[in-house]
């Protein structure tokens, strides 16, 4: 424990970083589809799941520069996105090529389910 009472490593008192979280002095990684955005980690859940439409990797300290790329998706918790079915479509990229849709029909990047984000064409 650090001097402030935070969850810190046993090496020099170091209080444990984002990306991890801490137990009994021990560093170990944000599992695959958290994230860790504070220090002093202590619990395995890290910060919490990452967000549908984005993917988190093993030590992922914010989820925001990883969402999923046109044709892609990904629901909460997902360490990586899957891609679209075979013959199908991601809505995001079908906008970047069509952009006169009505405003309340848009749908933007990122997706969550295939069903919201693949269709066939």
């Amino acid at each position: 424990m650090a001097v402030d009472g935070r969850n810190a490593t046993q090496n020099d008192a170091k209080i444990c970083p984002k990306g991890f979280y801490c137990r009994q002095g021990i560093r170990i990684r944000c599992p695959e589809g958290t994230y860790g955005d504070v220090e002093g980690l202590s619990a395995a859940s890290c910060s919490g799941w990452c967000p549908a439409g984005y993917f988190c990797p093993f030590a992922t300290t914010d989820f925001r520069p990883n969402p999923c790329l046109p044709g892609t998706y990904a629901a909460k918790g997902a360490a990586v996105c899957m891609t679209c079915p075979a013959s199908s479509q991601s809505r995001a990229s079908v906008l970047k090529t069509f952009q006169v849709l009505p405003q309340e029909q848009v749908v933007k990047p990122p997706c969550t389910t295939h069903r919201e984000c693949c269709f066939f064409g």
